[in-house]
């Protein structure tokens, strides 16, 4: 969007955007964490997001020198807070409920960033928060996850995941004694699922045995397991 000026005579067109980012520049080299309000004061609430969101495309691409992929991967609110982009996301990024303006779900704010890069389907927004966790850019999943149908779909997404980065296994008899032991809760614990596991389980091998795709689900060996030895509940 361009502002046209009157000067004299002149007529002199001044790129909305651009001047928004160079205040963006001055507010970052600056002394203040503040943007002016006065450069959202006539926007409704999409748009305001949207200008929120070229700042925020814009400070990370050029002072990070991050491609989209990064962002998502290595994005995080402290971050946010040292390239003074705290207060931008907090005002004018709407979170849908389920959804929190922490460590915990910069994947949705990637997604807003580059919506033609991500999609946001559970697998994705799954398999993007495990290499987070995993990784250390963030500490646990979110709270929100945990509970319900959704809950334990994302558990069964999770471990499937957690499972293909683990060595592979002989066979599935294998996995399932590897799971019914203390193996496969200290598996559980390394990914960070042992709790998200026994909130929605009796127990880490019924966590395993449940989420495992329909093909390779085994009655008899996670029966086997658990009556004829005695199974690592804990």
């Amino acid at each position: 969007m361009d502002i046209k000026l009157q000067e004299s005579n002149n007529v002199v067109t001044v790129n909305r955007d651009l001047v928004i980012l160079q205040e963006y520049e001055r507010m970052y080299v600056g002394n203040t964490d503040i943007f002016p309000v006065a450069y959202f004061a006539d926007l409704g609430p999409l748009q305001k997001q949207e200008q929120a969101l070229k700042i925020i495309r814009f400070a990370l691409e050029k002072y990070l020198q991050w491609t989209p992929y990064d962002i998502r991967r290595y994005l995080t609110s402290n971050i946010l807070k040292k390239m003074k982009l705290s207060k931008i996301v907090n005002k004018y990024i709407d979170f849908p409920q389920e959804y929190s303006k922490d460590d915990l779900d910069m994947t949705y704010l990637a997604y807003l960033l580059y919506p033609k890069k991500f999609r946001l389907s559970i697998e994705d927004q799954c398999i993007a928060m495990f290499e987070r966790v995993h990784t250390g850019s963030a500490s646990k999943f979110p709270s929100t996850w945990i509970g319900g149908i959704e809950g334990v779909r994302r558990f069964s997404i999770l471990l499937q995941y957690a499972i293909s980065q683990m060595p592979r296994f002989q066979n599935l008899e294998a996995m399932y004694q590897y799971f019914s032991g203390p193996k496969g809760v200290a598996a559980m614990k390394k990914y960070k699922l042992y709790s998200f596991a026994i909130t929605l389980y009796a127990n880490t091998f019924e966590a395993f045995h449940k989420s495992m795709p329909k093909k390779l689900r085994s009655d008899f060996l996670y029966h086997y397991h658990r009556f004829s030895k005695k199974v690592y509940i804990r």
